[in-house]
């Protein structure tokens, strides 16, 4: 019986520390969980906050990019340069306004709700310049170039001389082969082949007055000179050419930009 009696206040302590360790185990437990929530919570706010940033940045960009295309006071290099900017951001566009699986479901959550609906019509909205920009880039590529072929003449025949009128006749010529060997997209090809046929009778009447001079033919000469002014008139045509292809598109592309609030 004396033994009976030394074991059980034994066996009694080991049932009270029972409960205890159970206790201790369960607030782990819970500490893990409530770390765990709160590492979640964190996250899908940084998430959430990095996909608007993030966002709000590329709007930004695109906002700045269409204003230099659509600036009346923009060059013809900075507008093909903003082009291409455009062009190359439609792909980081296209991946805007979407959420990974582990917290798209808050996006029943108003605030987060507000903001997709905001991010997807800009996305929308910027999607729908991409066609217009598309036929727009290698236009004004051709146009960029064009005008940088054409730039060689500039100032020439404005003093007839001897020296000078040698040097724009030669300027004509270089001119006039690179044009021919411009390649161009084939809805600019009427530009060029206007542009082809303006420098064509400019280089034309060149040769004529410098065969009139050395022949000292009076009457051939001033015939020559009335016609090279009348030639160089030809390239306001080779302008007009131009603007005619891209003012349509260019008033599309302003339409569209209309209904965008960036």
């Amino acid at each position: 019986m004396r033994r009976h009696k030394e074991i059980e206040p034994q066996a009694t302590a080991e049932k009270n520390r029972q409960p205890l360790y159970k206790r201790r185990q369960g607030l782990v437990v819970a500490g893990v969980i409530l770390g765990i929530i709160l590492l979640y919570v964190l996250m899908s706010f940084f998430a959430w906050k990095n996909m608007k940033s993030h966002s709000d940045a590329v709007f930004g960009n695109v906002n700045r990019d269409l204003k230099i295309v659509m600036g009346q006071a923009s060059s013809r290099g900075d507008r093909l340069k903003a082009l291409e900017s455009l062009n190359e951001r439609y792909d980081e566009v296209d991946k805007l306004c979407q959420t990974e699986w582990w917290y798209s479901w808050q996006s029943v959550i108003p605030q987060n709700t507000s903001m997709l609906v905001s991010c997807k019509a800009k996305k929308t909205a910027i999607q729908a310049t991409k066609p217009l920009v598309q036929q727009l880039l290698p236009l004004i590529k051709n146009e960029n170039s064009l005008s940088d072929i054409l730039s060689g003449l500039n100032g020439a025949g404005k003093e007839l001389t001897e020296e000078t009128w040698s040097k724009a006749k030669k300027a004509a010529e270089e001119t006039l082969n690179k044009i021919k060997s411009m390649n161009t997209s084939k809805e600019y090809t009427p530009v060029k082949d206007r542009a082809e046929a303006v420098v064509t009778d400019v280089t034309t009447n060149w040769i004529k007055l410098e065969q009139a001079h050395t022949a000292k033919n009076k009457q051939e000469f001033t015939g020559a000179t009335d016609a090279l002014d009348h030639s160089y008139q030809g390239f306001a045509t080779v302008e007009a050419a131009s603007n005619a292809l891209l003012s349509p598109k260019l008033d599309k592309l302003t339409a569209t930009l209309a209904e965008i609030k960036l």
